[in-house]
């Protein structure tokens, strides 16, 4: 019996692969949404770039956003790993509306600039709804690459919708 048992599981495992939870291959931006789909996309000088995460699924990307108590002030911290690069915001006081977040990321695509300089920069929240553990926004910025500071490398249309863990 335990037999029989343990080849069913080994079967149903295998059934089940991760085949489906491969990361989507993104050919236009994700849409603009507000429900807490984890997705995060943008023009890296013209180039898409886009990422999404299954919720619950532990494997890459790496997709996390979280809104922390810190001493008297919050803050929402995202990061989001995609095929060819990955972004990180961090948020003091996040609100509704206009931000100034301090922005770092990398892309593999990007000629001659291996890491963006950490900068600060404009990004406006549409929906932050703690209770739900929902943030959903958009983003367009200049950023220098550390590499080479005259290198300036535009990011636009940026969007994103993210469920994050609240710890107060």
């Amino acid at each position: 019996l335990k037999l029989i048992l343990s080849l069913l599981l080994i079967g149903l495992l295998c059934g089940t692969s991760c085949e489906k939870y491969k990361e989507k291959v993104w050919t236009e931006l994700p849409p603009e949404t507000q429900v807490g789909a984890n997705t995060i996309g943008c023009l890296v000088d013209g180039k898409l770039w886009a990422t999404s995460k299954l919720p619950g699924y532990t494997l890459a990307p790496k997709m996390v956003a979280t809104y922390t108590k810190k001493n008297e002030d919050y803050e929402l911290y995202f990061v989001a790993e995609g095929h060819n690069g990955n972004m990180a915001c961090r948020i003091i006081n996040p609100k509704t509306g206009n931000n100034i977040s301090v922005v770092t990321g990398q892309f593999d695509f990007v000629d001659n600039c291996r890491l963006f300089k950490r900068i600060d920069a404009n990004l406006y929240i549409d929906k932050l709804d703690i209770s739900k553990g929902i943030v959903s926004g958009h983003f367009t910025f200049d950023i220098p690459c550390e590499e080479n500071e005259d290198n300036i490398i535009q990011i636009t249309k940026g969007r994103f919708d993210m469920r994050m863990s609240v710890y107060k």
